[in-house]
């Protein structure tokens, strides 16, 4: 057990480093100490070849230690040894400004051809590196952007920045990535409007066919001089892309539109196949943070399915969780079902977000479903919109928690595999927790433990299980109609649950309430009580409860 709590935090730790978008600069982007080890691959000749370099996690940099200065290395090694193209396979979110602005430079400064291929998240200093690159590629369900500096606290939290430090990273980060934007012919208000939430960013489409891109000063100085007479094109549209206050972060199919990125693949073997590099021209060097390879903290593709065992566990977690509610549901009193039902959900949710799961979204639509639920079994008889309602959204909920990210590059590839899965543990899990609902309606009453968690269970002779509602005394209405229905029979109209209708036997329709049973439509029930609330019971125990009173 220690051992698993110690594992979980490192993985926490290793998370909230690779998620960290920025850090002052200074600190562990120094060099400092006993020198490097020499990389495995500084002996290998890359003349004429492809180097395919992974810009995987959090970006920091001490010499050929930490990740920055690996890649540095190799970006340096690549030019000198002679290599055709530099293929930078990027997913970070960033890291230290520091070591964020000395890389991008490097790369913007090579003297052969650096193309960034964002694998899956180029955000922060991530998006600052990728833009340094000659030309951008976006892998489909990757994005591109969000380039604000934070400052890390002491704890590792990211915390905003005093004004002051802030407006001065920031200013420096807008210019170097509107020099790269300059450079390579990419839209400035675009890239600038990734770094700072103070303007607004526009599509402007003008009369000479051209489409432009401008923040809100530019769009109003625009606008004025053609007003004055000073500027012959004139605005035909406008459409805001980032407002006022907001970052910008950019789709695929949005990068390419703006002008930031080149083209969509649908992965990093579609890229270099279609671009004709085969896997002999290409090298990877390996890219490690001290003695931790980075490539292994972000799994492959194949490493992120789940385990069988976990799947099963889940489905166990899953009919715990249905089976517990409902049969609360079914004869509340206790509440130690319920308590079992919500143990096993969170269960459920638990080994999710353990295993890179379970998504916010998921729960959060799954816990609305419930509510739905709770309000059509409730207050809400018969079973109409809140129920089918809150049935699609639990099941949502479930399939949203259990499958990554959509639009991932892992649900790319194992969209089907992910839905037939989940498909697999609903179904059993819901089979399962209905035998078992079933055993227990059924059976629960005569077991001896299970049979005190209902209120239904049968009392020894003699003993009226409901003294409170003995009907010669408890008629406390003065309506004589309501006095009068004490006593009678009728039919269920519809489910009771534990509110409903009933049909008596003279005729007349009633709203009624059980002491916490289902009834089912068609059941014969008795009415015990008409204090305020008119209130039903299963023929047969309102037989008992007379005869009980009558020994």
């Amino acid at each position: 057990m220690f051992h698993g709590i110690v594992l979980i935090f490192f993985r926490l730790a290793v998370l909230s480093a690779a998620f960290l978008p920025f850090a002052p600069p200074g600190g562990a982007g120094e060099a400092g100490g006993a020198a490097p080890a020499k990389p495995a691959w500084a002996d290998e000749d890359w003349k004429d070849k492809v180097v395919a370099i992974p810009v995987i996690g959090a970006i920091v940099g001490k010499p050929f230690s930490e990740m920055a200065g690996m890649v540095a290395g190799a970006l340096e090694k690549a030019e000198g040894d002679g290599a055709r193209l530099v293929v930078l396979e990027i997913d970070s979110p960033g890291g230290e400004v520091g070591a964020c602005d000395t890389l991008s430079n490097k790369v913007f400064k090579l003297k052969i051809p650096v193309v960034s291929l964002v694998l899956h998240k180029a955000v922060s200093g991530g998006a600052m590196i990728a833009s340094a690159a000659r030309e951008i590629v976006m892998v489909r369900g990757s994005r591109i952007g969000d380039i604000q500096p934070m400052q890390a606290s002491v704890t590792g939290a990211a915390n905003a920045m005093d004004d002051r430090t802030a407006e001065k990273i920031e200013v420096d980060i807008r210019t170097t990535m509107k020099v790269f934007a300059e450079h390579y012919g990419r839209p400035t208000a675009v890239v600038e409007g990734m770094v700072s939430r103070a303007f607004a960013v526009y599509q402007v489409r003008l009369d000479n066919g051209r489409t432009e891109y401008l923040t809100g000063h530019e769009l109003e100085v625009l606008e004025a001089n053609i007003e004055k007479g000073r500027e012959s094109r004139r605005v035909t549209g406008t459409r805001i892309i980032k407002p006022e206050g907001q970052l910008l972060e950019l789709s695929p199919a949005s990068a390419v539109e703006y002008g930031l990125a080149s083209e969509i693949v649908e992965d990093a073997d579609s890229f270099y196949a279609a671009r004709g590099i085969d896997r002999e021209e290409r090298v990877r060097p390996a890219i490690a943070e001290g003695e931790i390879d980075l490539k292994k903290l972000l799994p492959s593709l194949d490493d992120l399915k789940l385990p069988v065992w976990v799947i099963v566990l889940l489905g166990v977690f899953l009919v715990v969780g249905v089976a517990g509610i409902a049969t609360e549901f079914h004869a509340p009193g206790s509440g130690i079902p319920l308590a079992i039902g919500i143990i096993g959900f969170v269960c459920f949710f638990s080994t999710l977000i353990m295993h890179d799961r379970g998504s916010p979204v998921g729960i959060a639509m799954f816990l609305i479903g419930i509510g739905l639920l709770v309000v059509e079994i409730m207050v809400l008889p018969g079973f109409g919109f809140s129920g089918i309602a809150g049935i699609v959204c639990i099941l949502a909920g479930l399939l949203l928690a259990f499958t990554p990210d959509w639009g991932s590059p892992y649900m790319a590839k194992f969209m089907w595999n992910e839905v037939g899965s989940f498909a697999i543990i609903l179904f059993i899990g819901i089979v399962a927790a209905f035998v078992a609902i079933w055993i227990i309606s059924e059976y629960g009453e005569k077991l001896p433990f299970l049979g005190r968690l209902f209120l239904i269970q049968e009392q020894e002779a003699g003993v009226n299980p409901y003294p409170e509602m003995i009907l010669e005394s408890k008629i406390q209405s003065t309506n004589e109609h309501i006095r009068a229905l004490v006593g009678k029979f009728g039919t269920a109209e519809t489910m009771l649950r534990p509110a409903g209708k009933v049909r008596l036997d003279s005729g007349e329709l009633l709203d009624v309430v059980t002491d916490g049973v289902y009834i089912e439509a068609g059941g014969r029930v008795g009415i015990i009580e008409a204090s305020g609330r008119v209130m039903a019971i299963p023929e047969r125990r309102f037989k008992q409860v007379n005869r009980d009173m009558a020994t």
